[in-house]
């Protein structure tokens, strides 16, 4: 059995490479459609970042915690 902070620091690393992810995928895109703003880099930043909110919920309001 693992302890709650080793499960909650695994939880912000993973976090914080989700949208990192989703802001390299836009920066990407960003510069393979030749956008004039960082529009899919905002995108791609948000999209994933609900990604990762929807993730911390799921394990904090998972029972066996």
């Amino acid at each position: 059995m693992q302890s709650a902070w080793i499960k909650y620091s695994t939880l912000g690393i993973e976090m914080a490479v989700t949208i990192g992810i989703g802001a390299g995928l836009g920066y990407w895109a960003d510069s393979h459609f030749e956008s004039p703003k960082p529009y899919y880099t905002i995108l791609g930043c948000l999209i994933f970042l609900a990604i990762a909110l929807f993730r911390v919920i799921k394990v904090f309001l998972k029972k066996d915690a």
